[in-house]
């Protein structure tokens, strides 16, 4: 049902249809499993339920038209957003597909049907990595899996920390940063210090609009056991007619996984609507002063609000080119060249910083399509992978009077709300523009169910699981067509850069740069490697019953360990007692061999064993004379109740010269005695080790082993 589409009702039967359904309230509802369940009832374990509210042209989007790009805005309250995709004449669809995430994760969810009516989805929250997995192949999501490390100020913090050990010039573009409760000691010490400028920002961790951001120069007016970042104020900022400012910068991110980033040419540039003063305990509580939040200002009487979009140099919010003009005139073109610079450069290592775990997250949900010959890294020209996820980012740049850019926060999620005729025009150009650079095609949706159907033939009939896009080189899904894909990607972008509305900062082209930003990524991912989350994996690891046990095991192996030598000698001794009983006995059975040849009573030299080194005496150092035999097995039992026979050390002897006076008679008759032997060893004074070699034959003979 969730991709199926209520037929109209023939005219003879819409008398009979009931008022609730004709009505144009705010939509239909279909329902699986019977109507009137609801989504408590859903949650109970019943089956689950989709609804859908239609409203907008895709409901009654003509049969001709089945091919247009829809753009699906069920979850954006903007718009601007509608009106960017009408003037691109896309479809704007209107329905929205409710449904719980642990159905979906169970398969009971919205078939996959009903994600196959739009091209791109647009929202304005972020995303879960189970909506990101549904994705099909041609179809987009405004947002990446994961952002929240990046759009969090703790995790921006500690991501832009991190780094900064390991590169601290490189990372200077941001203020000293403290994510609390977790470094509340060191904030309190630094604080405390009195050193520098005393004045601090509390900022709640995952807040925006400016809600609950205060200054302070104690710790006593701040929370230990709240998550809150504190910063240290920058009280030398650059001022516009004697007020304080940032400025909003769009940034819009195309690919994780490898990284792609577009500069977009225009923003925002927010004054504050009270005089700039310098922090001091009297003035701290006014907002008006210190933050340039738009919404703190807005509500003050002073705020200007502007009324023509060609008027970008009056009020209180104003264009980014009209900052870049001002700039220009009043301090010269070095400071602006110097101060797009910066911008560039903040904006990517601030997204190198949390690269390698978004890339971990979009992996982990969808998997990448590569061209099967990849190009060196860093070289600026193709697209070397293709990506069903982008993202707009706002950041806040703060620019003090050195003309040095300070990065405040980053919003993955920034507002599209159009109070003035300003935010009109810069907003609905940076939409329209983004919705372009995607190069989505009205094929796109053709395309994937062919290539689709192809695979699932291939399957069938070949008996076989195609290769991965990365690595076949052809076929319906294989190479040839990433590598297509890639080419009408790296067209769409070489036509909507050319305008100048986007420039793309990453990759760069500059060979220097890029050798830089290579090195900050395989640091970054070396730390992410060895980061928090693997060090907590270790420490559950440690934590569990079975390390426990292991732990255990090794200690008491350390303690009894100066003990292994004691232990060593006694086992020794009481084997030489066992050996000396045994020869004794030996001896006692059979009187007559004592005198023998070969009788027990002859010392046995260890030294004519190859590869042995004598035994030495644990108690003079000496070197042992005395025979030591292999230990006699002990009488047992066997299982009809009979012990078995003692083991007769002089019958194995017997029988070792009968073996080897046969194999010299054996020898003897294959005429090999004085010939030639390939190997040989002599194994004891009556035992040896020979191989046999060719006969006339040419065959190799059987070799023979003799102990």
């Amino acid at each position: 049902l969730g991709g199926m589409r209520a037929a109209p009702l023939p005219p003879d039967k819409m008398s009979a249809r009931p008022a609730s359904s004709a009505s144009s309230g705010s939509g239909t509802e279909l329902e699986r499993g019977g109507s009137g369940r609801s989504a408590g009832a859903a949650r109970a374990g019943q089956r689950p339920r989709i609804s859908r509210r239609i409203s907008g042209s895709a409901s009654a989007r003509p049969a001709g038209e089945a091919a247009a790009i829809v753009l699906n805005v069920s979850s954006c309250k903007y718009e601007v957003v509608r009106r960017a995709a009408r003037g691109l004449h896309w479809m704007v669809d209107e329905e929205e597909i409710e449904f719980d995430l642990e159905e979906v994760a169970a398969g009971m969810g919205v078939s996959s049907a009903a994600n196959e009516d739009w091209n791109v989805f647009w929202t304005d929250t972020s995303v879960s990595p189970l909506r990101v997995m549904r994705l099909k192949r041609f179809q987009k999501l405004n947002h990446f899996p994961g952002m929240h490390h990046l759009a969090r100020k703790g995790g921006l913090g500690n991501s832009l920390t991190r780094l900064a050990r390991r590169f601290p010039a490189a990372f200077d573009f941001f203020p000293p940063t403290w994510v609390l409760p977790a470094q509340w000691n060191e904030f309190k010490e630094q604080i405390d210090s009195g050193k520098g400028n005393r004045t601090f920002i509390i900022k709640p961790d995952a807040s925006c609009q400016g809600k609950g951001i205060f200054l302070t120069r104690t710790h006593e007016n701040v929370n230990p056991t709240e998550n809150q970042v504190a910063q240290r104020y920058l009280h030398k900022p650059l001022l516009i007619e004697g007020k304080k400012f940032d400025v909003r910068i769009y940034v819009l991110v195309t690919n994780v996984n490898p990284l792609r980033m577009f500069l977009f040419e225009d923003g925002l540039v927010r004054i504050c609507t009270e005089d700039y003063v310098e922090p001091k305990g009297r003035n701290l509580g006014q907002s008006c002063v210190h933050l340039t939040n738009y919404a703190i200002n807005k509500n003050n009487d002073k705020f200007v609000f502007n009324e023509a979009s060609e008027a970008s140099g009056v009020g209180n919010k104003r264009s980014l080119k009209w900052f870049w003009a001002w700039l220009k005139e009043s301090h010269g073109q070095e400071a602006v060249a110097g101060l797009r610079d910066g911008v560039r450069d903040m904006a990517i290592k601030t997204l190198i910083s949390v690269q390698p775990v978004l890339a971990h997250t979009y992996r982990s949900c969808i998997k990448t399509a590569r061209a099967p010959t990849q190009s060196k890294a860093g070289d600026g020209v193709q697209p070397q992978s293709l990506s069903n996820c982008f993202e707009i980012l706002g950041f806040d740049v703060l620019v003090d009077r050195k003309f040095k850019p300070w990065l405040i926060e980053v919003n993955h999620s920034p507002s599209f709300a159009c109070d003035t005729p300003l935010d009109e025009s810069i907003k609905l150009r940076l939409i329209t523009k983004t919705m372009q650079i995607l190069n989505v095609g009205t094929a796109d949706r053709r395309r994937a169910k062919q290539r689709a159907k192809q695979a699932a033939q291939l399957r069938l009939y070949a008996g076989k699981q195609l290769k991965s896009d990365a690595e076949s080189g052809d076929g319906p899904t294989g190479g040839k067509a990433v590598v297509d894909d890639l080419a009408r990607l790296a067209r769409c972008e070489a036509k909507h850069t050319a305008d100048e509305s986007f420039e793309r900062i990453f990759p760069c082209a500059d060979s220097v740069r890029a050798g830089e930003y290579r090195e900050l990524l395989a640091e970054a991912s070396r730390l992410f490697a060895s980061g928090p989350a693997v060090s907590r994996r270790n420490a559950q690891r440690a934590s569990s019953p079975r390390s426990v046990l292991r732990e255990k095991a090794r200690q008491l192996e350390a303690q009894e360990e100066p003990d292994a030598k004691q232990q060593q000698l006694k086992g020794r001794q009481r084997r030489d007692a066992e050996l000396a009983r045994c020869q004794h006995e030996q001896v006692q059975e059979h009187p007559d061999s004592a005198d023998s040849e070969h009788g027990p009573e002859q010392p046995s030299d260890r030294s004519r064993y190859p590869g042995s080194r004598p035994r030495e005496e644990e108690s003079a150092g000496k070197r042992d004379e005395v025979a030591r035999p292999r230990v006699p097995r002990r009488a047992t039992k066997s299982t009809s109740g009979s012990s078995m026979p003692r083991f007769d050390l002089e019958k194995f002897r017997q029988r070792g010269l009968q073996r080897r006076a046969a194999f010299n008679a054996y020898l003897a008759t294959r005429g090999v005695i004085g010939g030639q032997v390939f190997a040989g060893m002599a194994v004891d004074e009556d035992l040896e080790l020979a191989l046999g070699a060719q006969h006339g034959s040419g065959r190799p003979s059987n070799s023979l082993f003799v102990v």
